[in-house]
């Protein structure tokens, strides 16, 4: 009994470990053109499984998202827009969320430890 329970263990781990290595990843795609900036992106799904993604840039500091429209991505929209200047850094960023078609962005405006937080938000998707 316990030589039948050590096989069935044995077999059950080998194939989870077979069935973790056979993931098949797409071609990567671009979400922003150069100059853009990359700092801390970040992604979320639309109600149509769209992936809108957010990342952030320095100096100046801004951020921006863009949406996939079934074959590449859409032309990057700035969300942080005049009069906010959000927190950008290689170890944080501002966050971005999707319920539905509505699309969140929240940022943390300059300076950190003094200025508000800022949400926007899109109804059409991002």
């Amino acid at each position: 009994m316990e030589r039948l329970l050590l096989s069935a263990c044995t077999v059950l781990v080998a194939f989870a470990s077979g069935a973790q290595t056979n993931i098949a990843w797409s071609t990567p795609v671009d979400c922003n053109g150069d100059g853009d900036g990359a700092q801390r992106p970040r992604i979320a799904l639309n109600v149509t499984g769209s992936p809108a993604v957010l990342w952030g840039r320095m100096e100046p500091n801004r951020n921006s998202v863009a949406v996939w429209n079934g074959a590449a991505f859409s032309t990057p929209i700035e969300v942080s827009g005049p009069g906010c200047e959000p927190s950008v850094a290689y170890w944080m960023g501002s966050s971005l969320a999707a319920a539905g078609n509505t699309v969140w962005v929240v940022m943390k405006a300059m300076p950190e430890e003094a200025a508000p937080i800022y949400v926007r938000r899109s109804d059409d998707g991002g």
